[in-house]
């Protein structure tokens, strides 16, 4: 390839260069766009910018998205019959731990948002 540099100075990019770029620009936003695996942060980054978090009900979030121990529960969680990521994140914000959630009992459990007396006492049976 003959560099286009005019003869002077650095050789402009070539054509390659030039348009590596926009497409690469282009997946990324496609992918970002298209595809079904969210960033769970980036997702509470926009309920928060949208205002539909508190300060702290981002910062609670994204702790327990970044916590390893929370999802092991939630993991656990989704392996009863029922309960699918929406309600095992609401049971992982209550009981951060397997252990704690382990300690619980049925009233516990079900005291929390969406958790009725048969999920409560399937959580119960699955950690007994």
């Amino acid at each position: 390839m003959i560099p286009l540099n005019h003869g002077f100075g650095e050789p402009e990019p070539g054509l390659g260069v030039l348009l590596a770029f926009p497409l690469l620009l282009l997946y990324s936003w496609f992918e970002k766009r298209y595809t079904d695996e969210t960033d769970p942060v980036d997702d509470l980054r926009d309920q928060y910018v949208a205002g539909d978090l508190t300060p702290e009900e981002f910062e609670d979030r994204v702790a327990l998205e970044l916590d390893d121990r929370a999802q092991e529960t939630r993991q656990r969680l989704e392996c009863i019959d029922g309960i699918g990521p929406d309600t095992s994140a609401i049971i992982a914000r209550r009981f951060r731990t397997l252990d704690e959630l382990r300690e619980a009992s049925r009233e516990e459990i079900k005291d929390v948002h969406g958790i009725g007396p048969s999920t409560s006492k399937a959580i119960r049976q699955s950690l007994d």
